[in-house]
């Protein structure tokens, strides 16, 4: 038996676990992988020898972690990896509500001492230093402490008409 076919499942091997990262198979094409690159590795023992084997084995050791690698790597960035990591989901309450402070809107609920609030077309969750605060007054956003939220009404503002 020549060396071109352990070569060749090698090949086969590093491209599938490759897919795996970019095709979803459920594990399917990767195990496939994996068995090619044992089988590369069978075959070159049996039939070329225990140095080619030993190579060979060197070769799949040194290839399959860094296929893995370089796929985890570019992952991300492909159209699977774009759809499966929300980016913007993972972005902290801090972050996605930083440009709240000081903003005004009007409470949707009554506020004693927490409820909801309508601020800059957002419907989110608001607290108050513990004063209350009826439903339709206006608001201001005080500061935001992580998630919590906290508001008071405005100065000199009362119940719209």
């Amino acid at each position: 038996m020549s060396a071109w076919i352990p070569v060749a499942l090698i090949a086969v091997g590093v491209a599938a676990i490759l897919l795996e990262m970019f095709v979803p198979s459920f594990g399917i094409i990767g195990v496939a992988g994996f068995g090619c690159l044992i089988a590369s590795v069978v075959l070159a023992y049996v039939h070329l020898g225990g140095t080619l084997g030993t190579v060979f084995l060197a070769a799949v050791l040194v290839l399959a972690p860094a296929m893995i690698f370089l796929g985890l790597k570019l992952f991300p960035r492909t159209f699977f990896g774009k759809w499966l990591i929300h980016r913007e989901d993972l972005a902290t309450p801090e972050a996605r509500h930083a440009g709240l402070a000081g903003r005004e809107g009007r409470a949707l609920t009554d506020l004693h001492p927490a409820g909801t609030a309508l601020v800059d077309g957002q419907r989110i969750s608001v607290v108050t230093g513990g004063e209350y605060v009826g439903k339709d007054e206006a608001v201001t956003v005080v500061a935001v402490e992580g998630s919590r939220i906290v508001v008071r009404r405005s100065a000199g503002a009362g119940r719209p008409s």
